[in-house]
């Protein structure tokens, strides 16, 4: 598989899709503390990294890779105008940190790393969404049972925070919340197993939408969440 297919018809893909090799995060000066609720009537704070998108094009690849996955693998790139067909925005994420950019015309693709608890929030117009990789670094519940019945619960408290956090962007003007979607653990997790998800976005006419692959499955993010 390479890119344009993944382009022209990404919802036939019905195996796995493992982003590799973003580069990580960084924790410059002018980040923003945002405390949101938390479960328990406490709160969380997240440090919020605005990255402009200039900043952050890097290179990507697909190929098929073993058991069939589709591999995507980002590499750096020169950064610069999206000369490249194969450039894209690269947006990484950290521990307690949530990164957030503000996307153009200049590359054909977007990729995150895969979640696994975190979040992803999309806003915006079609031509210029804003997206945002979010992670809680919450404590492990203190929860007595099963493994399944304490990931249940902690599935449902971190999807809370995520609302929490997307309601204090829309409050501090970060985003607008008119078209605001968000993937939140309790929408691609399944308690018990093993699970993640891919998201990316890819842009045709100078609009941008977003996919999401979970559980052999590839589905629209936004602008219309397909569940």
């Amino acid at each position: 598989m390479d890119l344009e297919t993944l382009k022209s018809n990404p919802k036939s893909i019905k195996q796995p899709i493992a982003i590799r090799g973003i580069v990580g995060g960084n924790n410059s000066p002018g980040n923003k503390t945002i405390a949101v609720s938390a479960g328990g009537g406490g709160t969380e704070s997240i440090q919020l990294v605005e990255y402009d998108a200039s900043t952050i094009i890097q290179t990507a690849s697909v190929a098929e890779g073993v058991d069939r996955k589709v591999n995507v693998t980002i590499q750096s790139g020169s950064g610069g105008g999206g000369t490249s067909a194969n450039q894209c925005y690269a947006l990484p994420w950290s521990s307690g940190m949530a990164y957030m950019t503000r996307l153009n015309s200049a590359c054909e693709y977007f990729f995150t790393p895969c979640l696994n608890g975190c979040a992803v929030l999309i806003d915006g117009e079609a031509a210029s969404p804003t997206v945002v990789h979010v992670n809680a670094d919450s404590p492990r519940l203190a929860v007595d049972g099963s493994f399944e019945q304490v990931a249940e619960i902690q599935t449902a408290v971190y999807s809370q925070f995520y609302g929490s956090f997307a309601a204090a962007l829309i409050d501090r003007d970060y985003i607008s919340g008119n078209k605001l979607e968000i993937l939140k653990p309790d929408d691609y997790l399944k308690i018990g197993v093993s699970s993640f998800a891919a998201v990316f976005g890819v842009k045709a006419s100078a609009s941008w939408t977003f996919y999401y692959n979970c559980r052999n499955l590839t589905k629209e993010l936004w602008p219309n969440f397909e569940r």
